[in-house]
């Protein structure tokens, strides 16, 4: 059964002169889908991806396989954005926000933020921003500078405490934590030959035939490679073991945002709930960016 993949529902993407840019990841020789995740394996863990939100997020779960504690150093941790190094660990606060009440409530957070996301909560596969929630008692935490919008089906109450990063982050034995990360990419890929808005023409003000505008790339024409370099130490070991994931983006789309999605109904225990937008071709191993077509007197570019 095809997994369904909610998108917040906004006012603002209501008018035909939205769009959408998806991009499609690819991951190296040792990542593969396991599970509704983008997993890389060894002996001692398993670290997974879910890039789905927009602009991505490179954050990851740790699940550690072992019988003794594994220990992740974030100082020896990075982000690596086209040769650019970002620190794991920068010394932040959090807001560690507890919720009571029967809801279904989903966030979208602002592009600029980093998109730092934990929680006890299952994550559902394609989450935008934060999980698309469906639990009656949960907790969330965000970067208390990030921005974002929400809405739910139902009225709840919450409580937030700050909680201080961990520079070391432990995991039990046969146990798994979330690693807040990054924004991959929160601005638009532009390119001569990948047309702005495919539905449009600009000489002549009005709908083309064509409604996708797409470029592939291979791994050394690409012009998003990213990468997760790892730290971690099993028990008392001195030495440690760096991990390091790569990825590089090897499609990208500009489409109409009504040609993308589509309306369904959500479920609450097979129960019909109120009708959500989803990206029809969403998946864990790609993001999305949203972007509106100048009207009336401002210039339009292709």
């Amino acid at each position: 059964m095809k997994t369904i993949i909610p998108i917040i529902l906004m006012v603002l993407l209501c008018s035909c002169n939205n769009y959408l840019q998806l991009v499609q990841i690819q991951g190296k020789e040792d990542i593969s889908i396991k599970d509704d995740r983008l997993v890389y394996e060894d002996a001692n863990c398993k670290i997974s991806y879910n890039f789905w939100c927009e602009g991505g997020y490179s954050g990851f779960e740790f699940h550690n396989k072992t019988d003794q504690m594994i220990k992740i150093d974030l100082s020896e941790c990075f982000f690596i954005k086209n040769g650019y190094a970002n620190d794991y660990y920068q010394d932040r606060t959090f807001i560690e926000q507890q919720s009571f009440g029967s809801s279904i409530t989903s966030m979208f957070m602002n592009s600029q933020s980093r998109g730092e996301y934990s929680s006890s909560t299952t994550y559902p596969i394609g989450f935008i921003g934060q999980p698309y929630k469906t639990s009656h008692k949960g907790r969330s935490s965000q970067s208390s500078s990030s921005q974002g919008t929400s809405y739910s089906f139902s009225a709840s109450k919450s409580v937030g405490v700050e909680v201080a990063e961990q520079k070391v982050i432990s995991i039990p034995p046969h146990s798994t934590k979330a690693v807040r990360g990054f924004v991959i990419n929160p601005s638009l890929y532009r390119n001569c030959d990948l047309l702005l808005y495919p539905d449009y023409n600009s000489q002549r003000s009005i709908r083309a035939k064509q409604k996708v505008s797409t470029q592939k790339f291979s791994f050394n024409e690409s012009p998003l490679i990213f990468s997760n370099h790892i730290k971690y130490y099993v028990g008392d070991q001195k030495a440690g073991h760096l991990v390091k994931n790569e990825f590089y983006m090897d499609e990208v789309k500009n489409m109409n945002y009504k040609d993308a999605t589509r309306k369904v109904y959500s479920e609450w225990c097979g129960d019909k709930q109120a009708k959500i937008e989803v990206v029809k071709d969403a998946s864990i191993n790609k993001f999305y960016l949203l972007y509106h077509r100048a009207t009336n007197n401002e210039k339009v570019k292709h």
